[in-house]
């Protein structure tokens, strides 16, 4: 079984999933694409958690269509506890030429992270319903058949709901790095001894990448989507964040892409705006060398745009040579976290009021949704009624 990514003449990417025969697995394909509006990564990832859901299908001969045609009423155990152990198992993702395979480990025990999990359970509920929905179209007409379909996606529905609650995750808690872990990784990741390459060219595009991504929190997809046109270097510096249609010159797979809004992002540190000054030369010498002709900022040693899984590769490598200072589940997201947090503390010391530093914090973020920001604003209010506390008790047990 095997996730491919089909590209469109016009630059658009679709993914879909194969069966062990290389046919597709159509009402999972079907679902995929009904979500076209999605970014292509994000499509991608769901044929991923899909396809951990096929694998439990196929592992336990499991019919779905009979039941969400209503010929089949599932047992609470086979959702409670089966299907929970195969959403829960680990896989490894093995990709090749646009094209994922979930290869099982030696140890069958290995379970993913709880937000993995979750998110896997979120898009198998996702697909769940929409199947029952269309189910329930088609038997508009039968009363019986139809209120038959109804009671099993109520009760199916209601059992992956019940999971997701006794899951929940605090995705966002203590995501963010200090400042002490920022600095040490900015000065790790410049690789004074040539940890991640002897490319003085790469070590010092990979600082840059991680301050981008530090000082604007931009999502890896947006770094990677930067042109060259979008970084201004004058007396008023400036990052430009575009939303762009897809480029079907872009060869990259998966094709980074910006998920949200776009937005004019100021550089005010004149060292950053220096050391952006010192990249884009070092970049024009490297495009020049290896003979290559495209707008893309952010580039691999060889002159072509870099792709998503060098990210990827650079803060495995950081976790791995340097355990003992970072944590073990180190991430591009934990940077923007730390952009977002830190704006948020900032902003409420200057005495913004709440509402619009929530709106303030969705332009930063390119956020379309106010929502996506209380977990910021939460956590600022937690860490003052933490020190409030730990003042009060300590006025307390000094009296005594």
């Amino acid at each position: 079984m095997r996730a491919v990514l089909l590209t469109h003449p016009t630059g658009e990417q679709f993914p879909m999933i194969l069966d062990d025969e290389g046919l597709p697995i159509v009402s999972a394909s079907e679902y995929l694409l009904s979500r076209h509006t999605l970014a292509s990564n994000t499509r991608m990832r769901n044929a991923r958690e899909l396809m951990a859901l096929y694998r439990w299908v196929q592992k336990y001969r499991i019919d779905l269509d009979a039941m969400f045609e209503g010929r089949e009423r599932p047992s609470m155990t086979m959702f409670t506890t089966s299907l929970v152990n195969g959403l829960q198992r680990k896989y490894r993702n093995v990709v090749s030429a646009g094209v994922v395979e979930l290869k099982s480990y030696k140890d069958s025990q290995k379970a993913v992270s709880t937000n993995t999990y979750r998110s896997r359970l979120l898009t198998v509920r996702s697909f769940f319903s929409d199947q029952f929905d269309q189910s329930l179209d088609e038997r508009r007409n039968d009363p019986i058949a139809w209120k038959k379909v109804n009671e099993i996606r109520d009760t199916v529905i209601g059992w992956l709901d019940k999971q997701m609650r006794s899951g929940a995750s605090n995705k966002r808690k203590d995501a963010a790095l200090t400042e002490k872990e920022a600095e040490k990784l900015l000065e790790v990741v410049l690789d004074q001894d040539e940890v991640f390459s002897r490319s003085r060219f790469v070590r010092f595009r990979n600082y840059i990448s991680v301050s981008i991504m530090l000082c604007f929190g931009l999502r890896p997809g947006e770094l990677l989507s930067l042109r060259d046109a979008d970084l201004i270097l004058s007396s008023s510096s400036q990052l430009n964040v575009f939303r762009r249609p897809p480029d079907p010159l872009d060869t990259r797979l998966p094709r980074p892409a910006i998920k949200r809004s776009g937005r004019p992002l100021a550089i005010y540190d004149y060292r950053l705006a220096r050391h952006l000054a010192e990249y884009v030369k070092m970049r024009s010498e490297v495009l020049e060398a290896n003979k290559e002709c495209h707008e893309y900022l952010i580039i691999s040693q060889d002159g072509k745009p870099l792709s998503h899984s060098m990210i990827t590769k650079l803060f495995q490598v950081v976790r791995t040579r340097y355990k003992s200072i970072f944590r073990s589940d180190l991430n591009a997201s934990c940077l923007r976290h730390s952009f977002s947090t830190n704006m948020e503390n900032e902003m409420r010391a200057l005495g913004v009021e709440e509402e619009r530093r929530r709106k303030l914090l969705a332009f930063a973020r390119g956020d379309s949704s106010l929502s996506s920001q209380d977990a910021y604003l939460d956590a600022a209010f937690l860490k003052d009624f933490e020190e409030a506390s730990r003042r009060h008790q300590g006025i307390f047990r000094g009296g005594n």
